[in-house]
């Protein structure tokens, strides 16, 4: 913990959330039609308005998947703007940075859907006082993998996302 972590502490009086951003395919659950990736970033980008909008102030990080990287990805820049110019808050980081360095210095982490991500999973043993969500609001195949997982909270509605960043938002 001293010798690793202790250089990715957060900044004081920074507050911050690190969103995970998956990579961008997934089906949804009620009839297994795909969802596209129009449709999936048009979701991510009022998922992280929302967020911007209730955690104003905040420093918002979005942690790629590193699969962004893959040479068959054409747009990643493209939504990388699109992202970032939502609010001066918002950073996308590097896909190939380490995801233990943004659970370290976030006090809220969010899978973004499709979410699946491992790194939820490393988040609750590593910073299991953190709040850390995992959300499918498309009630995407394989979306609900966290529902009944103790440490993260599962939510499926940006209705109750909103809710519980309310309350927290401090």
């Amino acid at each position: 913990d001293k010798i690793y972590f202790d250089k990715f502490k957060k900044q004081k009086n920074e507050k911050s959330v690190t969103l995970l951003l998956p990579e961008y395919f997934g089906f949804k659950k009620q009839d297994f039609t795909i969802i596209t990736l129009n449709e999936r970033i048009e979701n991510w980008l009022l998922i992280i308005d929302t967020i911007n909008t209730i955690l104003k102030g905040w420093r918002i990080y979005i942690k790629p998947h590193p699969g962004w990287l893959h040479p068959n990805v054409k747009n990643f820049d493209a939504i990388q703007k699109k992202i970032e110019s939502i609010d001066y808050n918002i950073k996308v980081v590097n896909p190939i940075e380490p995801i233990d360095k943004y659970i370290e210095r976030s006090d809220i982490i969010i899978g973004l859907p499709l979410s699946v991500s491992t790194a939820l999973f490393t988040a609750s043993l590593q910073c299991p006082e953190k709040i850390i969500i995992s959300l499918d609001n498309h009630l995407e195949l394989a979306g609900d993998f966290y529902k009944n997982y103790a440490g993260i909270v599962y939510i499926d509605n940006l209705q109750e996302l909103q809710k519980i960043l309310k309350t927290i938002s401090f």
